[in-house]
């Protein structure tokens, strides 16, 4: 089994030795249909974040978001980290500035078993739509925030952007931070729909600006 904090930790300590004082993951999937809304939603988003000391992070494979993602944070020169599980290598792009290949702990490889690592490297997210694997990453999330809310240290913060219909993971985690503790960490705007406000909403709780 692969140590991933001595896999980790020196990119970590590489991007902070860059001036890299955040990282901002981005979470969901995109259907075809859907697609020029999603490219619209993370283009604002990066828009509003050029130029602040962040790295992105996606889950680093050709499909969907991550795509979108990457392809945007390269063309506002933002590190792009990519965590991806193991059966997902030959989906993964290929100019990731830090890919990780997520071994599983048990069995064969899924596509779920990245979540853990993808949770604990983001320090905000943005969530676009999404369906189980997004939910598995906002759930462990929210998980950790419980604990995070109870010892007084400072929780991942959580932008969903709601421009679909409901059931998407952006408008679960939308009913389930509203129903719980969490809601002190969320926008004082609380119906997030573009990209604008929700990477205002994380830039600011970041203290990038």
């Amino acid at each position: 089994m692969k140590d991933y904090n001595q896999i980790i930790n020196p990119y970590l300590e590489q991007l902070k030795n860059a001036g890299i004082k955040k990282i901002i993951a981005f979470s969901g999937g995109a259907e075809d249909k859907l697609e020029n809304k999603v490219r619209e939603i993370v283009e604002q988003s990066m828009n509003e974040l050029q130029g602040l000391p962040l790295a992105i992070l996606t889950g680093g494979t050709i499909f969907g978001l991550p795509k979108y993602a990457t392809e945007f944070a390269k063309k506002f020169n933002f590190p792009v980290i990519g965590v991806y599980p193991k059966r997902g290598e030959k989906y993964a792009i290929k100019d990731l500035d830090f890919a990780l290949e997520v071994e599983p702990r048990y069995s064969s490889s899924e596509w779920g078993d990245e979540s853990e690592i993808f949770a604990k490297l983001a320090d905000g997210v943005e969530i676009i739509g999404g369906g189980a694997g997004t939910m598995i990453e906002i759930s462990h999330i929210l998980k950790m925030n419980d604990a995070r809310l109870k010892n007084k240290k400072e929780p991942v913060y959580i932008a969903p952007v709601r421009f679909l219909e409901a059931k998407s993971a952006a408008d679960m985690a939308y009913q389930l931070i509203l129903k719980s503790e969490q809601k002190i960490f969320f926008p004082e705007k609380e119906i997030i729909e573009d990209g604008v406000y929700a990477a205002q909403f994380l830039a600011n709780k970041l203290g990038l600006r």
